[in-house]
């Protein structure tokens, strides 16, 4: 065994020092407790550093612990530049760890391998024909600008990683299925949460405001950083899982007293791209659980009653202004008109750079003010559909590897279903088919697939049927 091993293998095993070590550091808190360090802090310093050691000598229960914090994922301010505040998240300190932990058990066994799959080279192109736009942007931006737009270049990728991951330490069955219970329960975890901030009266449901002649309607979202769009759209992933978990399990009150509040918390974001979403998840589960179909229209039209209601305060925004021709411009109501004008100016951008792009999140900083059409909009800082944000960003050779990867999740799930597989992988493959199509449906109403809270539970469950086809010997 070579010498970096032994130390590699020593580092792991230095159990006693850790025990001393932590002892030394509860003596301490204990007497600065009294009077300079409160007790809570000691507690949760304490917890801190044993979940970097349990990280360190576990990797896999450092993806556990991700996988749960994904949709709870906080914020800590780390750094100022410039005048602007830089923050770290929770998520980015346990992959940090975890990334860490795992390149030691690799060092250790000499097994210095990359997970393989048919997702990987897409994959690999879209990251790289973005560093590759953002590179070129160098000279468009300040500095500031510039390292702001790396700084969520990175975090974009850290969701990619989570596939990854899965696909290196997930290996089971019964793992498979406690990450899946891992994601239920944060759901509930935000749901609940959320539900909590309308019954208080919390100032953090108020996250994007309908306001109707007279009246004003929160949009409901939780306390953990969530935008409701982006919320409605997570939400809709839960409601992916809870559905085919409530027509493929026995214990089907469990799920439904899930689906609930979840549908209740859904209508509440009142968010019209996830209005969307949801007919497209009707339209799937119809399609794909033919022995259910009559419970499926049944529940979607109670369910419909229900949300037309909640959603009359949408309805009554639109309904402001009919879409008329003045002075040979279409004029609609304020906020379509406003998505219409953002889509025309983002191609108008894409038209001067098609092939590469102009950079990864450089759009929020170019200032545009544009005279669409559709009336005219001042500043817009983002396109607010995923096929004009990749296409503006990373150009045609960007938007292609992004199809490409989407197809190809497509194409491996459909050849699971037409396959002779167990009724455990048809139940992911499901899942995952209907998880995306609602995710692809919000993201051409709001920007997506940059929002971490949703790629990363998304790139879970694709992760999660690539290791279950493995383990039925699918080549994937």
């Amino acid at each position: 065994m070579s010498t970096l091993s032994l130390k590699v293998k020593n580092f792991i095993n230095q159990d006693i020092f850790f025990l001393i070590f932590i002892s030394i550091i509860i003596s301490i808190l204990i007497i600065l407790g009294n009077d300079y360090f409160p007790l809570v802090y000691a507690i949760g310093f304490l917890l801190a550093v044993a979940v970097v050691r349990l990280i360190l000598k576990n990797p896999k229960f450092g993806l556990y612990l991700l996988i749960f914090n994904l949709p709870i994922n906080l914020y800590i301010p780390f750094f100022n530049f410039g005048g602007d505040k830089f923050s770290i998240s929770v998520n980015e300190v346990l992959l940090f760890l975890l990334l860490i932990s795992l390149l030691l058990k690799k060092i250790y066994s000499g097994n210095l391998t990359f997970p393989n799959s048919r997702l990987n080279r897409p994959i690999f192109l879209l990251i790289g024909f973005n560093a590759i736009s953002l590179l070129l942007a160098i000279s468009d931006l300040t500095q500031i600008q510039y390292l702001r737009c790396w700084l969520y270049f990175f975090l974009w990728v850290e969701y990619f990683l989570v596939y990854f991951l899965i696909l290196d330490l997930v290996h089971t069955d019964k793992e498979i299925k406690f990450i899946i219970s891992l994601l239920l329960v944060s759901g509930a975890i935000t749901v609940f949460s959320a539900i909590y901030q309308q019954i208080i009266g919390s100032e953090l449901k108020s996250i994007g405001v309908v306001t109707e002649t007279g009246k004003t309607y929160y949009r409901l979202a939780t306390p953990f950083g969530f935008y409701s769009n982006h919320f409605g759209a997570y939400l809709l992933i839960i409601l992916s899982i809870l559905f085919h978990y409530y027509f493929s399990n026995k214990r089907k009150l469990i799920y439904f007293l899930l689906i609930i509040p979840t549908f209740y918390t859904l209508f509440y974001t009142f968010s019209r791209s996830s209005f969307l979403g949801l007919i497209s998840l009707v339209i799937v589960l119809f399609i794909t659980r033919r022995e259910q179909r009559k419970k499926i229209v049944i529940i979607s039209l109670t369910f419909l009653l229900v949300s037309l209601m909640i959603f009359t305060p949408v309805f009554l925004r639109w309904s402001k202004k009919a879409g008329v021709m003045k002075s040979g411009r279409l004029i609609v109501e304020h906020n379509i008109r406003e998505r219409f004008s953002q889509w025309e100016a983002s191609l108008s951008e894409f038209i001067k750079h098609p092939l590469i792009g102009k950079g990864f999140y450089t759009y929020r900083f170019r200032q545009i003010n544009y005279s669409s059409h559709f009336g005219f909009v001042k500043y817009i800082d983002h396109p607010d559909n995923v096929i004009v944000k990749l296409l503006i960003e990373s150009g045609i050779f960007g938007f292609i590897t992004f199809i490409i990867l989407i197809f190809k999740i497509y194409s491996s799930v459909h050849n699971f279903l037409r396959s002779k597989t167990s009724n455990d992988l048809r139940l992911i493959s499901y899942i995952v088919l209907t998880s995306l199509t609602c995710f692809l449906i919000t993201s051409m109403f709001e920007t997506m697939f940059t929002a971490g809270r949703v790629t990363g539970p998304l790139f879970v469950l694709i992760g999660l049927v690539v290791v279950r086809a493995r383990i039925e010997s699918f080549k994937i």
